[in-house]
């Protein structure tokens, strides 16, 4: 496990949250991602520590606007850049997989620290859910060889 502080409490409540099949938070996952999960908390807590750190920043005002649309933009595209390269012998897409683990971080965070916003979860997974189909969007452009005028 990494020498990381940030994000320990994040990472160390889902950790009990998944390996409780009695939760109150009523999360029911795959087990395919549940292992994910599981394995990107012992081998890379940090990245929750970005979640949280991020999280902590865009809802500090306890609404999502229009400034908060560039940093969870930011944080889906960073979460991906680190996931991406994880090689777990797992079956889940990787796109899915962050959704879920974006969820997760959100709802654990803002349950256990008593955030009353109830519209605040449903703004912050919209706002995910299409800074992941932007990242699915492949370049529709053709390339042009060098030697195209021949």
């Amino acid at each position: 496990m990494e020498n990381n502080q940030e994000g320990q409490n994040l990472v160390l409540l889902i950790v009990k949250i998944l390996n409780d099949e009695k939760n109150n938070l009523t999360i029911k996952l795959p087990t395919d991602v549940k292992k994910y999960f599981l394995l990107l908390c012992q081998e890379t807590p940090s990245v929750f520590g970005i979640i949280e750190n991020d999280l902590k920043n865009i809802i500090l005002d306890n609404k999502i606007d229009t400034k908060d649309i560039p940093e969870l933009i930011s944080l889906v595209s960073n979460i991906y850049s680190i996931i991406k390269y994880k090689k777990y012998s797992l079956n889940i897409d990787i796109y899915d997989l962050i959704k879920e683990m974006l969820n997760i971080s959100f709802i654990v965070y803002i349950e256990t620290n008593n955030i009353k916003n109830a519209k605040l979860l449903n703004d912050l997974l919209r706002i995910v859910d299409v800074s992941i189909d932007l990242i699915r969007i492949q370049p529709f452009a053709k390339k042009k060889s060098c030697f195209g005028c021949f």
